[in-house]
């Protein structure tokens, strides 16, 4: 039996007075998916259970052979010349930082929509973080509030020497691209990409791992690569990745003879600076260099299930927006761009109109009351689709967090949503679907029906939502 469950109201029932097994759609068949379908499952099979398992007969648990065959194969696949692994995206942020000086008296620029990892790894550097609103087509930092934000910093005292800018691949779309090369040269902006969600994607004829200088991935459970736990950093900089190694490791500086000698049990000490435990486990390493071996078939997956998704929602609600596909479509071709997604996140603007999201957050932002209104009511509704779809066995989720939402980053940086509305609204508006290789063709024709039959049961969810267009045109006119 499927288990029942989600935000139903008081009830538990929805507003035809009947549970989702009980409610039909046109055809007469139950709005009921026939398995529960899960929001995200790593990839695992027998290749990946025999390598950690002959990690740990060998006896070497950490800093060996499979951290090195990872770190190798993550550089290759990334077309850089170094990699470094770390214990988790979040310490590998904090590597970079380190690596790169920026620490107190700096200033670094990040998206408002974004994990807290970017935010913590920032404070934690003892730099001072300073948001800028993303784009709210393509869930990345906006170039116009980015200059915005810089010349606030500046103007309020900040070091324009020591500026730095974390842009964040979002979900598997590329930040920056075609500006922030350009403005990092005139402002000579250090430049530290996250890319923890987007391993595995190509934009520009590159591949993720190679849209920043320095750039970290993550490979939690529900990356496209993952490790359990455990990160990388990819650079081409010899003197960073060799700061990189040493700050993982305690700040250990190892020389050829000092390491040889490490393995030998020779008398020789490595010299010291200030650094971090930071390193990854042989177990991790293992697990992910299988995965590795294995890449092609995770990102044909991933790929797969975000296209289909794109298909069947091509006539999907009008009122919720999907996420962008590539200018040029799938990307078919080795040299071509390939969006490869870690989440298939969907937004309920109302509206698919390119300008619908802007205009929304602009008004909500001035406090017009229409729109205060109108993202209200869509944001009920969007926690509202979140609960019937897991009663219905599918599981959806909020995808990411904007910043200026959280009680602790609001005192920590004296920040209000309403500065940053196209985030506050991401994270008020936005679910991702099931993302995962398990999630089929049938899967995915039974969320998408379920997307559309379920709101019809609410009495009308297009003619409230141009009710309340009518009543924000009024107001703006």
């Amino acid at each position: 039996m499927l288990a029942r469950g989600g935000l139903r109201g008081a009830a538990g029932v929805s507003a035809t007075g009947t549970s989702p097994s009980e409610e039909k759609d046109e055809t007469g068949e139950p709005l009921i998916a026939r398995k529960q379908i899960k929001h995200a499952q790593p990839w695992l099979t027998q290749a990946e259970e025999d390598a950690v398992a002959s990690t740990v007969a060998s006896g070497r648990l950490t800093m060996g052979p499979a951290t090195k065959e990872f770190e190798a194969s993550v550089a290759a696949f990334a077309g850089r010349t170094h990699a470094v692994a770390a214990s988790s995206g979040t310490a590998a942020l904090q590597l970079a930082l380190a690596a790169k000086g920026v620490g107190p008296g700096w200033t670094v620029v990040l998206p408002a929509y974004t994990w807290v990892a970017t935010y913590n790894a920032v404070v934690l550097a003892g730099a001072t973080p300073v948001l800028a609103d993303v784009d709210p087509l393509a869930y990345t930092i906006d170039p116009a509030a980015t200059v915005a934000a810089l010349d606030s910093a500046v103007t309020g005292g900040a070091d324009p020497g020591k500026m730095a800018i974390m842009p964040v691949h979002m979900f598997g779309y590329r930040a920056g691209a075609g500006w922030l090369p350009d403005l990092a040269r005139e402002r000579d902006l250090t430049v530290i990409g996250d890319g923890c969600c987007s391993f595995g994607g190509i934009a520009g004829g590159e591949r993720c791992g190679a849209w920043s200088p320095l750039e970290a991935f993550s490979f939690h459970p529900r990356k496209v690569v993952t490790a359990g736990e455990g990160g990388m950093l990819l650079t081409d900089d010899d003197e960073v990745a060799a700061k990189l190694r040493a700050l993982r490791d305690h700040g250990a500086h190892r020389s050829a003879e000092q390491r040889r000698q490490t393995g030998a049990g020779g008398p020789m000490v490595p010299e010291f600076e200030l650094g971090y435990n930071f390193r990854i486990t042989e177990m991790q390493a293992a697990l992910g260099a299988a995965q590795m071996l294995r890449i092609g078939e995770l990102l044909r997956a991933r790929r797969d299930v975000g296209l289909r998704y794109d298909e069947l929602l091509v006539d999907g609600p009008a009122w919720l927006r999907p996420p962008p596909r590539l200018a040029g479509g799938p990307g078919a071709e080795p040299d071509g761009d390939d969006r490869i997604l870690t989440f298939y996140p969907v937004t309920l603007w109302g509206s698919r109109a390119d300008d619908a999201p802007a205009k929304l957050a602009a008004s909500w932002a001035d406090g017009d009351a229409a729109a205060v209104a109108k993202a209200d009511k869509l944001g009920a509704w969007r926690d509202r689709l979140m609960g019937d779809l897991a009663a219905a066995g599918v599981a959806a989720r909020p995808p990411m967090l904007s910043l200026p939402d959280l009680p602790y980053v609001q005192e920590r940086s004296h920040l209000a949503p309403t500065d940053y509305p196209v985030s506050s609204l991401l994270a008020r508006l936005t679910f991702s679907l099931p993302l995962h290789h398990e999630v089929t063709w049938d899967d995915q024709r039974q969320i998408v029906r379920l997307l559309r039959e379920i709101p019809s049961s609410w009495h009308s969810l297009d003619e409230r939502i141009a009710a309340v267009d009518r009543a924000l045109g009024k107001a703006q006119s």
